[in-house]
């Protein structure tokens, strides 16, 4: 789980839907390209979610630019790594480069008894990532 802030280009425009339970919300996807040291980047595809229905005077459109807050969750299948964006905030006035920052909390290690509270501030992609950039 990451505290995060991303910086992208909408990838799949956006739509509501409807829970389960009835709630509204809004999905859409972004594309973030990660630098790396070898100099071959790497795009990463994350899916977009956030609560309530898409402001409609907002532009979600395939290749706006986006700043997003939120939760990054991720996914492993077979070889395949899946990105989840639980989404609080939204910006579209954005000038900065692509970007993923932010903390990941280790709650396996936070919970333990004899330790305090532990959070790193190095960039989520570098850790998560290390394998698939490698």
């Amino acid at each position: 789980r990451c505290n995060v802030t991303i910086i992208g280009t909408i990838s799949r425009n956006g739509e509501s839907r409807t829970d389960k339970e009835g709630r509204p919300y809004s999905t859409f996807g972004i594309q973030s390209v990660i630098k790396a040291k070898s100099g071959i980047n790497k795009t990463i595809d994350i899916s977009v979610s956030k609560d309530g229905h898409l402001d409609t005077s907002m532009n979600f459109s395939i290749g706006k630019r986006i700043k997003i807050d939120g939760i990054l969750t991720f996914r492993k299948r077979d070889e395949t790594i899946y990105y989840n964006l639980s989404a609080k905030n939204i910006d579209f006035n954005v000038q900065s480069e692509d970007s993923i920052n932010g903390t990941i909390t280790l709650p396996s290690l936070s919970t333990h008894p004899h330790l305090p509270s532990l959070q790193t501030t190095q960039s989520p992609s570098r850790i998560s990532l290390r394998h698939t950039l490698s």
